[in-house]
This record gives structure tokens, sequence and C-alpha cells, in this order.
């Protein structure tokens, strides 16, 4: 399903997130914490219809977390990207669809 390469980077990722400094290991956090709170905002859409005033405020809520995961997430990209040392995101796809297929065997 995922090629090898991937979880080289992810690995590479999560060990440089180790090591750095203690303001982003906090921004890791906040990113699972908003990922959490995300899970709980569509839950309570899920489980019961909140009153427009909620809704709204859960939507704007929804909103914000939303991006700052992404940001969070384009953050982890430009990283992964400078530690395998590629230069364009364009480069890391195509080495990952041979990785891809490599795996599968083509």
């Amino acid at each position: 399903m995922y090629g090898s390469m991937d979880i080289k980077k992810w690995n590479l990722f999560f060990v440089s997130a180790i090591l750095a400094a203690d303001s982003e290991v906090s921004f890791i956090m906040s990113f699972s914490g908003d990922m959490d709170r995300l899970q709980a905002i569509i839950e309570e859409f899920e489980s019961e219809t909140p009153c427009m005033e909620d809704s709204l405020a859960l939507f704007e809520e929804g909103v914000k977390l939303i991006r700052s995961c992404r940001e969070y997430l384009e953050n982890a990209k430009r990283k992964v990207t400078a530690l395998t040392g590629e230069k364009e995101p364009s480069e890391a796809k195509a080495t990952m669809e041979e990785s891809d297929r490599a795996d599968d065997g083509e």
C-alpha cells in the first residue's frame, strides 16, 4: 500500500522531530491536539444537530484548526524534502512512484 520511501521519509521526519527544539515538539503536540479536537467536532455533528449558532461556532473553530494543521503539514513537507535532499516536491512524488512500482514488482 505505501512505498518503502514513504516509511523512510516519515521515519526521518519523526527522528528530526524528536531531536528538535522544545518549541517544535510542543508544536507537534499542538498538531495532535488540533486533530483530536477536529475529530471531536465531527463526532459532535454526527451525534447531534447543534443549533445554528453552535454550528457556526464549531465550523469556525474547525476551519482554524484545519488551517493550523495544514501549516504544520506544509512545514513537515519542507523538512522531509530538506532531509532527503530533494529540491522539488515533484521529485519526491516521482521518487515515491518509482518506489511503489518497484515494490509492486513492475
